[in-house]
């Protein structure tokens, strides 16, 4: 078991399948290595396998909480350059973003690709790039967007695997 929420569990290749289907269909909509995409969902496997698909087409993404006041959400949204939303129906509308560069993964056929999308697997050949951007809490005024690449990504979990040994 790879994800366990509430009544639902995925194997690992359940959630390989999910995420390089939601990678492909990003690349279908133009995604390309360095672009940023807002992920807005409920906690759950989805979630997870969203994260996976945008690193996995090459992107970094935004984590954006639906519960985040709607002031929050636009602003975060304008200030970090989305590229794309992902997102599902139910909070479609909880941010200012155009329809057109939104993909709502329970949407019928949303994720529909050809094989040859969805066996691609875009690796960040720069340690640089951006793996997702993090906003702070804001108590000086506005939140700030910070940009956290591959490199850190990797250094931090090699160091939680050292110590304290997860």
């Amino acid at each position: 078991t790879a994800v366990q929420f509430e009544d639902q569990s995925w194997t690992y290749a359940d959630l390989a399948a999910r995420a390089r289907d939601i990678a492909a269909a990003l690349r279908a909509r133009g995604i390309v290595d360095g672009d940023l995409v807002g992920v807005m969902l409920q906690r759950g496997p989805d979630m997870i396998a969203s994260i996976l698909g945008v690193l996995a087409s090459g992107a970094g993404y935004v984590p954006l909480d639906p519960a985040f006041p709607r002031e929050r959400l636009d602003f975060m949204v304008g200030d970090a350059g989305l590229s794309l939303l992902l997102t599902m129906n139910e909070l479609a509308q909880a941010v200012d973003f155009p329809v057109e560069r939104t993909l709502t993964i329970d949407a019928p056929n949303a994720l529909d690709a050809d094989d040859g999308e969805r066996d691609q697997t875009v690796v960040a050949d720069n340690a640089e790039t951006v793996a997702y951007v993090i906003y702070t809490s804001g108590s000086t005024g506005k939140p700030k967007g910070v940009r956290v690449p591959h490199r850190s990504v990797a250094n931090f979990l090699s160091s939680m695997r050292r110590q304290p040994g997860i």
